[in-house]
């Protein structure tokens, strides 16, 4: 999960949210618009950029929260999905799988039936689709509060 954080101190916040426009609505709107678009990019990111989809359901659990309060306005897009952080950072390391609920793992290898009492996953490398996305977005979002705070000064 990424979190970017505009935070201000009270007096400060107080004094743009006075200024014509709002200056915090302003705000709020473009972290709002900005957090959807990164969404969007992560989700891209999902699709076959990063990662090819099997499931969908690392992809449709990518979600947008926004958070406002009197000093700050927060969109947070991330997934709560465990294997989410193995893909997006890795895992330096190999690791052993054995059947949870039955005697012996049952899977295919080129079309051929396999059966084994347990395997062992190779080192997973790391596949980023929310930091990666986040730092191609980087140019945007800057020019993108830039702009909403000169609206909200300039009216």
């Amino acid at each position: 999960m990424i979190t970017a954080y505009l935070l201000g101190d009270r007096e400060l916040i107080a004094r743009l949210n006075a200024m014509p426009g709002g200056i915090k609505g302003g705000l709020a709107r473009a972290v709002t618009r900005l957090g959807f678009q990164l969404e969007r990019l992560v989700k891209q990111k999902l699709s076959g950029q990063v990662l090819n989809v099997r499931t969908g359901v690392l992809r449709s659990s990518i979600n947008t929260r926004i958070k406002e309060s009197s000093t700050e306005v927060t969109a947070t897009v991330g997934t709560n999905i465990k294997y989410g952080g193995y893909h997006e950072y890795g895992v330096p390391h190999s690791w052993e799988i054995r059947p949870k609920s039955a005697r012996v793992l049952a899977f295919q290898v080129g079309g051929a039936q396999v059966f084994a009492m347990s395997v062992t996953h190779p080192p997973l490398p790391e596949r980023s689709f929310l930091r990666s996305a986040l730092r191609e977005m980087q140019p945007a979002i800057k020019a993108g509060l830039s702009e909403a705070v000169g609206e909200a000064v300039h009216h």
